[in-house]
């Protein structure tokens, strides 16, 4: 029973040092949300409804950081909050919230909704205008940007970004979203520098954006549609503007001047309007005049 007691003693007489040491007398200077130069407490455990710790809205954490709301000016250790993280400077951990809003955060963010900037590895059901150079898994995305490799099994509105997406369906428009690199999935409308490859592929650049392509793109799939520049290969290809090469069964040009291989090609613009095998443009679709016309040719 005695070495139960102080073992609780010695405990306590830990714990009581390392409020007072963390909690009352140890700062140290850091930027604040406004850049400025201030001098910040440390804590190794903020627990609160909203955590602005000692009655100031400046502090830096090691360790665990609880609450309905947390705010910090460098943080290291894990983020446990309900309603959210607001981080301001240097962040690294874990990060574990309801809505999850940070500045900047290095580590492995969870959640359900997500409007923060990750370095590292970000999974959210709901992505809101959030950036992740990393790994990063949602299932509903609506303006997301991302560097490295992204799952999402719906994307409605505004992704940009360089890598690699894996993604169910796509329904972001062609003047929304802009990807370098390859998307994978099944219905893909997004303007793709790269590879494109899904079920459906909708890679064109028209709207505000006419006679300037993003890039040149090969899309792999069933069906493509309106490639402007690069390479179609699948059963059927079409395209209303520009020179892309087609490779398929059908392959169909509005008022596009591509070259087509296939069982049959139809192209108003080739040396026939409808021949087997292959077909190429003996005049020039909407997409080539309108360059020219820019140009001043």
């Amino acid at each position: 029973m005695s070495s139960a007691r102080s073992l609780y003693g010695l405990f306590a007489a830990v714990a009581a040092a390392l409020f007072a040491l963390f909690g009352t007398g140890c700062r140290h200077d850091a930027y604040n949300s406004d850049g400025e130069w201030v001098s910040v407490p440390i804590t190794p455990l903020n627990i609160g409804p909203y955590l602005l710790p000692f009655g100031e809205g400046d502090v830096t954490t090691y360790g665990l950081a609880t609450g309905v709301a947390v705010q910090n000016i460098d943080s290291y250790g894990i983020f446990v909050p309900v309603m959210g993280t607001s981080f301001i400077g240097r962040n690294y951990g874990m990060a574990c919230s309801l809505v999850c809003l940070s500045e900047e955060f290095n580590g492995i963010a969870v959640g359900a909704i997500d409007y923060g900037n990750h370095n590292g590895i970000s999974i959210f059901p709901i992505d809101f205008g959030s950036g992740t150079n990393g790994l990063s898994v949602e299932g509903i995305t609506i303006g997301k940007g991302f560097n490295g490799i992204d799952f999402c099994l719906c994307n409605i509105y505004g992704t940009e970004g360089a890598g690699l997406q894996v993604i169910g369906l796509d329904f972001s428009t062609h003047d929304d979203s802009e990807i370098t690199g390859c998307q994978i999935g099944g219905i893909l409308t997004s303007a793709v520098r790269g590879a494109q490859i899904g079920a459906v592929t909708y890679n064109p650049k028209v709207g505000i954006n006419r006679g300037r392509s993003f890039g040149k793109c090969l899309n792999l799939g069933v069906m493509n549609l309106d490639l402007t520049e690069g390479f179609q290969v699948g059963v059927v290809n079409n395209t209303s503007e520009g020179n892309p090469v087609q490779i398929g069964l059908f392959n169909t040009s509005f008022d596009g001047s591509p070259f087509q291989i296939g069982i049959l090609n139809i192209n108003p613009n080739g040396f026939l309007p409808i021949f087997p095998f292959f077909n190429y443009s003996v005049k020039k679709g909407a997409y080539e005049r309108e360059q020219e016309s820019a140009v001043g040719f």
